[in-house]
């Protein structure tokens, strides 16, 4: 065997890839273990005192107030509180995340060896090359459960043919998703334009599919839905967070980058006497009387966000987190990742696009500008940059084929 193909059959080979995704497990957990059962961030806390209430048998309440509350989506604290059973320390949850991203990178190495077989080595070594992925993994926070979760999604999603039974697990672990991370009920459109319509053979059939998958998934959630509107006597669909999201992005005191450290004590003075629903539906409409009062500075500040959705680095809550190395790998690691995909699509001509690059490339851009609706910031961004992680790893999968077998870069056989 020559050389050349020597290396094609290790680029494909599974226990390199297994190999690697062990060694990106084994940076989590060992991140996990050095930051022990500290909690940083108030986001943290609020998931961990969530889990315990549930494993304590008190279910889904405030931890101060007792009273029941949905300001969290459910799907993370119910995670965490399963494992919690066994030791109720920050830790654990920390190990689960270990997991998930582990699993993230094996879904998504399967996702594009189905396009390019020598790209699946690459997904496992773009994470371990972009370290904000793996520190992410050792926090509390949901986004790397969100991730694993979309990652399974698009993995049942892929290809022209999905069976009703694919569809049918993707419409559950889509509905999962939705209750762990809300925000995904924005990118149901670019889900349903890359992975149906846009595969189309048939249209009918087409529909009939994408009304099973959003059925299923409206099944998993509905319940929570009505187990708010029966406590808050309001529409919640999941949480009773959209409003003051929305409002800490759309405020006189809110900037590009600012994220929560936004003072909105003018508003919140306001709305002491109201309830949690409540409270929500008062926060949303602040923010829309002040983009409808002030057209042309809300439109400026949406595209100042919306280019901040591509920033490197943010201002934190707990500035003890940030520094300027973190910011140096940021740059460094992100840029690539963006500079790599933009290159994939300037040359897509010599190497026209597969369907499954463009439907990656349709929810990264439409996530940009649904994301400048609230406020921008990396940890929100990082479940999506996996998706240049995809694309990136299908484009050097791509190069190293052509390279390896002889082959001129621009024939076409994708």
């Amino acid at each position: 065997m020559e050389f050349r193909e020597r290396i094609l059959s290790l680029l494909d080979k599974k226990k390199l890839t297994g190999f690697l995704v062990a060694v990106l497990f084994l940076c989590s957990i060992a991140l996990s273990i050095t930051g022990g059962d500290k909690i940083k961030y108030p986001d943290e806390r609020d998931y961990h005192s969530l889990a315990l209430s549930l494993k304590n048998g008190e279910g889904f309440v405030d931890k101060k107030t007792k009273e029941p509350t949905a300001y969290r989506p459910p799907g993370w604290p119910f995670v965490i509180s399963l494992f919690y059973r066994i030791t109720d320390n920050a830790l654990t949850a920390r190990i689960i995340n270990g997991f998930l991203i582990a699993g993230t990178a094996v879904a998504f190495s399967a996702l594009v060896s189905r396009i390019v077989p020598a790209a699946r080595i690459f997904v496992p070594l773009l994470i371990l090359c972009y370290p904000v992925m793996i520190y992410l993994s050792s926090t509390l926070f949901p986004q790397t459960v969100a991730m694993f979760l979309f990652a399974i999604v698009l993995l049942l999603l892929e290809g022209e043919n999905k069976s009703f039974r694919k569809i049918i697990l993707a419409g559950l672990v889509l509905g999962t998703l939705i209750l762990t991370v809300p925000y995904f009920l924005l990118l149901i459109p670019p889900i349903l334009f890359g992975h149906f319509f846009l595969r189309k053979k048939e249209w009918k059939e087409t529909i009939i599919k994408s009304c099973v998958f959003l059925s299923i998934a409206a099944v998993v959630v509905i319940p929570w839905t009505i187990r708010n509107a029966y406590t808050f006597k309001h529409f919640v669909p999941v949480s009773t967070n959209s409003g003051i999201n929305l409002l800490i992005g759309n405020s006189e005191n809110s900037g590009p980058n600012t994220g929560v450290n936004v003072n909105l004590s003018h508003y919140k003075t306001q709305v002491q006497h109201l309830g949690e629903a409540e409270k929500n539906s008062r926060f949303a409409q602040y923010a829309i009387d002040w983009i409808t009062t002030n057209p042309k500075e809300s439109f400026s500040l949406y595209l100042k966000k919306l280019l901040n959705h591509f920033n490197f680095k943010n201002k934190l809550y707990v500035k003890g987190e940030s520094s300027s190395l973190r910011d140096l790998v940021m740059f460094i690691s992100y840029y690539s990742l963006l500079s790599l995909t933009l290159l994939r699509v300037l040359l897509w001509k010599k190497l026209p696009l597969h369907s499954t690059e463009i439907s990656l490339l349709t929810i990264y851009l439409f996530n940009a500008f649904a994301s400048a609706i609230f406020f921008t910031r990396i940890r929100f961004r990082i479940p999506f940059d996996l998706l240049l992680i995809g694309i990136v790893a299908i484009f050097i999968g791509i190069l190293a084929e052509r390279i390896l077998k002889k082959e001129p870069i621009n024939s076409s056989s994708l």
